[in-house]
């Protein structure tokens, strides 16, 4: 099964190289500093959405001969899941939901520093819909493709994603006369076009 430890051998070079050269032409180190950590973000989000994924052909078969269940891993009924998750244990309850709140708020909180154009709620929140959309159609399409469904497609997902993402946007205007302060753009010419 391809992991997420994977995922981080294969990204972990590309990180070093991107820092590096960035910093080699001249770009403020608070800049790389933030779009690095937006990039390691970016491979934990693959990593804990489309990942562990079996790759190996006996890992497929092994994933088909699985019991399907689409009711269970297939849900377009809103807050279905999310009802059905209040009745597990309060721990995993938790994790469940707070995780897939959580999964797209740095993606809403960092989206305005990286692109200043992003500067308004309902600009982030397209860009936190279709990126809850993607991975969600990822998922399904990556099923469809493996035959089995190795992780589920559920609109209570992309509802606490995108809760979650707008509620970091929120976060991010908080805090950005905190931020006012620092420069994240890469040079001068960037920050005064």
């Amino acid at each position: 099964m391809a992991d997420w430890q994977t995922v981080l051998v294969v990204c972990a070079p590309l990180l070093v190289a991107y820092i590096v050269i960035e910093l080699i032409r001249g770009t403020r180190p608070l800049a790389v500093a933030l779009r690095a950590s937006f990039f390691l973000y970016v491979v934990g989000l693959v990593s804990v959405t489309l990942f562990p994924m079996p790759v190996t052909h006996a890992e497929v078969v092994y994933t088909q001969a699985l019991p399907q269940d689409l009711q269970r891993q297939f849900n377009l009924m809103p807050f279905a899941s999310m009802l059905e998750t209040l009745r597990l244990p309060a721990r995993a309850a938790a994790l469940q939901l707070v995780g897939n709140f959580m999964l797209l708020f740095p993606l809403g909180y960092l989206a305005p520093l990286l692109w200043p154009r992003l500067s308004s709620l309902a600009r982030v929140a397209r860009l936190v819909v279709l990126t809850a959309l993607a991975i969600e159609g990822l998922q399904f399409g990556i099923s469809l493709l493996l035959g089995s469904w190795y992780k589920s497609v559920d609109v209570d997902d992309i509802i606490l994603n995108v809760a979650g993402g707008c509620i970091g946007y929120l976060a991010h205007t908080v805090m950005a006369p905190h931020l006012a302060a620092f420069d994240f753009s890469r040079s001068q010419a960037e920050r005064n076009p």
